[in-house]
């Protein structure tokens, strides 16, 4: 059983966790815009697909993005007309298709994700390791009971 908890002082926390996510979000979509020309939605996309070791079905993608597959259908004829990914039908499946990153979408990929660690550390600068290590260790105990709520 749960134990109960401050339920204002939780509210506050989870205020608190949205702000700061909408804020340093939304930093990063301007530094994405402005630096690379890549939103936000195709990075992600590339993240996902580099996480899968480069290809996944639209299907697959739909679901890790957690978007309709329609929003994804439509990013990805953005990205394959810019040169970042190609589409190829799935071996097995006549109803599937593969999307696969191209070598200028894995190069996009790696120098976007490097400023972004980069852009990650700016953010948490005020922060010390230590800080750092209970904070990280504060998200993982949140997420634990978060997925044991129902």
């Amino acid at each position: 059983m749960a134990r109960r908890v401050d339920e204002k002082n939780a509210l506050r926390a989870w205020f608190r966790l949205l702000v700061i996510h909408r804020t340093i979000s939304r930093k990063i979509g301007s530094h994405f815009r402005a630096q690379f020309a890549i939103s936000t939605a195709r990075f992600d996309t590339l993240a996902q697909l580099d996480a899968a070791g480069g290809k996944m079905t639209m299907g697959e993608l739909s679901s890790q993005l957690m978007v309709t597959s329609g929003n994804v259908t439509g990013l990805v004829d953005g990205m394959l007309a810019d040169g970042l990914v190609r589409r190829r039908p799935h071996a097995t499946d006549r109803r599937s298709v593969i999307i696969a990153m191209t070598p200028t979408g894995r190069k996009l990929f790696a120098k976007v994700r490097a400023a972004l660690s980069r852009w990650i550390g700016e953010a948490m600068g005020d922060m010390g390791e230590a800080e750092l290590a209970q904070l990280i260790a504060l998200f993982g105990k949140l997420k634990q009971s978060a997925d044991k709520w129902e």
